[in-house]
């Protein structure tokens, strides 16, 4: 059910109608891990009993040769023994090529330009509710993940909510489309000179409902930042079966169904790594160049690195040095320096602007004179500056639906500004871990509404 700051007073749906449940087709998307086992076993007694399990092979297997390490085969032999319990069939679907295709070579680009990839993002909308699902699309109604979020279904014929005022286009009359013609309608991109494009929404039929990403209830588990790049075509056939519920209900559910993987530690780091070390991975592709740490405030070089793709905006881990704690806080790609600071973490330090570029939305793309106007804070000035009429006074009145956004996966949401002409996000407050390359997601509430690229040109990346 819908829930959140801003009441739209219209009924909202969260799962396929109870009496359609068990004539449906279900593909689950099973990791090995805790997490997965869990939503398959939920909708097996929510009275689904058409699925299919699917574990996706995704691993490269030269590079993991290369690394000494197999990781793929234990997750398996755990799908396999959560499913054989079950009674539910499992199909091993290799994807290595795509993978690599679609998000390694993205990642490896990334860090070649001295930018800091999100991999997670792209592989949730390029792969498993992409490749995957154009594969096999045609022969179920839904996907079902793992993940920690919800989605809520606006009914066809529902009016907007009141915090997606200036979305979607509007009628020949001058009125807002219902959920229906929002969530099928193609708006064009933006006029000449708009920073955030109008990107397509979702194409389909005219009964289907608008459907709202939103975050999970455990603040720490919620994966809705890895999912901002999905569409409402992708939102539309896919189920979050652990939606509602935090990692430790999820935990108990393992124990009282006594499955496989109940005991089975959660899996860090980026999608396709496992066990593998994000330097090992990095220097497999990229190798090691030697250059200088300088310190930023006085230009004076203290020690070593061995490449500036190994370091992000932000980062405190892994520098070497002593004297500590030491911060990155930029990076000069050309001469391959790595600028450090003892001072990232000072309020004089954050960074309260930087420009997004590449949005995507998960609802109806707004229409920008509109967005600009309609609540969304205010239009951030561009100099930079939190003025009393900008950033400061944000989440003000009634009516007036604060933008947040968050700027890494994780429980911390920051007040912000957008100017859609521009892309210029402002802060209220400040970040010292802005990192192009990042995506900047933005939320209304709970509910996220996409997200953007942050932009290299217009974050620090080196001295000053």
């Amino acid at each position: 059910m819908y829930s959140g700051d801003a009441n739209p007073a219209a009924p909202f749906i969260s799962a396929p109608d109870s009496g359609t449940i068990a004539a449906m087709k279900i593909a689950v998307l099973l990791s090995g891990g805790v997490d997965s086992s869990v939503a398959l076993n939920l909708l097996l007694r929510q009275g689904y009993t058409d699925i299919t399990a699917y574990y996706l092979k995704i691993w490269l297997e030269d590079e993991m040769a290369y690394m000494g390490s197999c990781p793929w085969e234990e997750d398996l032999q755990y799908a396999e023994a959560v499913c054989d319990q079950a009674g539910v069939p499992l199909k091993v679907l290799p994807l290595q090529q795509q993978y690599y295709d679609r998000v390694v070579s993205y990642a490896i680009d990334e860090l070649r330009a001295g930018r800091t990839p999100s991999p997670d993002i792209f592989c949730n909308q390029r792969i498993k509710f992409g490749a995957f699902w154009d594969e096999l699309q045609e022969h179920y109604d839904y996907v079902a993940t793992g993940h920690y979020a919800r989605i809520d279904r606006l009914p066809p014929g529902s009016p907007l909510p009141p915090f997606l005022a200036g979305f979607g286009e509007t009628t020949p009359g001058g009125a807002s489309p219902s959920a229906g013609e929002a969530a099928t309608r193609r708006a064009p991109h933006g006029g000449q000179g708009s920073a955030i494009p109008r990107e397509p929404s979702a194409a389909g039929a005219a009964d289907q409902p608008l459907c709202l990403l939103r975050r999970a209830p455990d603040p720490v588990k919620d994966q809705s930042y890895f999912l901002s790049h999905l569409s409402q075509d992708q939102l539309q056939k896919i189920l979050f079966p652990l939606g509602e519920y935090t990692k430790a209900q999820v935990r108990a559910f393992a124990q009282e169904f006594d499955l496989p993987t109940k005991d089975r530690k959660d899996s860090q780091g980026i999608c396709f790594l496992g066990k593998i070390r994000y330097p090992e991975f990095v220097g497999h592709y990229l190798g090691e160049q030697d250059g200088p740490l300088v310190e930023r405030e006085t230009g004076t070089e203290l020690g070593r690195h061995k490449g500036y793709w190994y370091f992000t905006i932000g980062q405190r881990q892994g520098i070497g040095l002593g004297n500590g704690p030491w911060y990155v806080v930029g990076k000069d790609v050309a001469q391959n320096i790595v600028y450090i600071s003892h001072s990232s973490h000072r309020d004089e330090a954050k960074r309260s602007s930087f420009r997004i570029e590449n949005m995507s939305w998960t609802v109806p793309a707004p229409d920008m004179a509109g967005f600009a106007a309609g609540g969304w804070g205010r239009q951030a000035d561009e100099s930079g500056a939190d003025d009393a009429a900008g950033v400061a006074d944000m989440p003000a009145a009634s009516g007036n639906y604060p933008l947040l956004t968050k700027l890494r996966h994780g429980p911390e949401l920051t007040p912000c500004s957008l100017n859609p002409d521009t892309g210029l996000v402002q802060l209220q407050g400040g970040d010292q871990g802005v990192a192009p390359g990042q995506f900047s997601v933005l939320y209304a509430g709970e509910y996220c509404l996409g997200g953007g690229r942050i932009c290299a040109d217009e974050v620090s990346t080196g001295q000053g």
